[in-house]
């Protein structure tokens, strides 16, 4: 990996030099030259020192304030979807009577994250508060059951046969805080979310005083899902309560309390369904609440998941797929207005400042391999302490500058930045 730290003096590259720079070139023809580093010394574009007060202001932002993540309809691309890697385990008894054996097991787990999915693309308005307004913005992430040679059908769903299989959630031998079934059964957990499927113990189920409804709890990389063997399940019965538990992952809190970190997230007597007193008004859909339906997420829930799975100091980064490294042409992003870029951002394709453009950044860039950014002539590229780099250690191209006898794209920095993998030497590569 390369990484140099760019402290340089204002070039000349303004007023009668940059005219004579350019006054021996024809009016018609467009120059393009590459912005890169070798060692400490800067080749063909100079990058200009801002000592600007104003500049420094507009790039004062956190990198990780969640207001940074809200969705913005206008920029899609600051919100492009991520994939979490998943995979199955269910933990029965050795006699195998406990919980789904391969045969339908398999099954279960796909359809179990088909319907998990498909409440995460639905996302309706939310009930509560009642009357309310809250817009209603896409979920911007997806599960993907990996695959692996050793599981059945090629899949990542393992069956585990113990002498004590049993989820229990409460009483003195409940176990749903504890990790010792994960720390000997997860696989891959440092880069793969962990789905435990087990059941209550037939005992506990028994008992008037237990409650063996779904439960669930969610333990660092993995999540314990506690189900009534007894009765039938389906498939999308459950898909709220993973699709909860996970939320936790994210770093979601249960939103019927006051301190959840979310303003749109009203407190409520969290009813299951409608009834009796307090549960004789609306019910709520949140899901992260205790309800029967658990499918709309709010806008400050979707911008606290994606400021977590933004966040690359955080280990739940590491369960998302790195789709951002490969090159897709067509998530080209062209700046035609100021945007100012508080956070981090994982590009799909190249970046292209046009005439008049203004890209301002004070965070990270990640940039897919072989791409690029182009400054066309009037564009403007400014960074304060960002880093622009490939995020799997692969070469891009770099930054490149458009340059003519009427207009110069421009490059500028506030104290440092940084550049990482950005390729050296050759032609730009369309």
């Amino acid at each position: 990996m390369r990484r140099n730290e760019y402290v340089i003096l204002l070039l000349l590259f303004i007023g009668v030099g940059l005219h004579s720079c350019f006054s021996s070139k024809n009016n018609d023809q467009v120059y393009v030259k590459r912005a890169y580093a070798q060692s400490t010394s800067f080749y063909d574009v100079g990058f200009v020192k801002d000592t600007s007060k104003f500049t420094k202001r507009l790039l004062r932002g956190e990198c990780r304030k969640v207001d940074n993540f809200f969705y913005n309809e206008e920029y899609p691309f600051l919100h492009e979807k991520k994939t979490i890697r998943v995979n199955f385990h269910f933990v029965n008894s050795k006699d195998s009577t406990h919980n789904f054996n391969p045969d339908k097991g398999v099954k279960y787990a796909q359809q179990l994250v088909y319907y998990a999915n498909g409440k995460l693309r639905e996302n309706p308005k939310m009930k509560l508060p009642e009357g309310n307004d809250t817009p209603v913005h896409p979920i911007p992430f997806r599960y993907k059951l990996m695959d692996d040679e050793k599981g059945p059908e090629n899949k990542a769903i393992y069956f585990h046969y113990l002498d004590d299989p049993f989820f229990v959630n409460s009483g003195k031998n409940s176990n749903n805080y504890d990790r010792t079934l994960i720390n000997e059964l997860a696989i891959g957990s440092d880069s793969i979310l962990n789905i435990f499927y087990m059941v209550h113990h037939p005992d506990s189920v028994k008992s008037k005083k237990y409650k063996s409804t779904a439960a669930g709890i969610a333990l660092g990389h993995s999540v314990k899902l506690g189900i009534n063997g007894s009765k039938k399940v389906n498939p999308w019965t459950h898909a709220g309560l993973l699709n909860h538990e996970i939320g936790h992952v994210l770093s979601l809190h249960h939103s019927w309390i006051r301190n959840d970190g979310c303003d749109d997230t009203p407190p409520h007597p969290n009813c299951w369904n409608k009834g009796p007193s307090p549960c004789d008004g609306t019910i709520s859909n949140n899901v992260m609440d205790y309800n029967s339906t658990q499918v709309a997420y709010s806008p400050c829930q979707i911008a606290k998941t994606y400021n977590l799975m933004m966040n690359e100091k955080s280990s739940k980064r590491n369960l998302v797929i790195k789709d951002w490294c490969t090159y897709k042409k067509e998530k080209t992003v062209v700046v035609r207005d100021t945007q100012i870029w508080s956070r981090g951002v994982d590009i799909c394709g190249d970046i292209i400042i046009e005439e008049n453009g203004l890209l301002m950044s004070n965070c990270f860039i990640n940039m897919p391999e072989k791409s690029k950014i182009l400054i066309k002539g009037g564009g403007k590229l400014v960074l304060n302490n960002a880093t622009i780099k490939n995020d799997c250690d692969r070469d891009w191209q770099g930054i490149f500058v458009e340059e003519s006898s009427k207009s110069v794209g421009y490059v500028s920095f506030i104290d440092t930045f940084y550049l990482e993998n950005a390729g050296v030497g050759g032609e730009l590569i369309d």
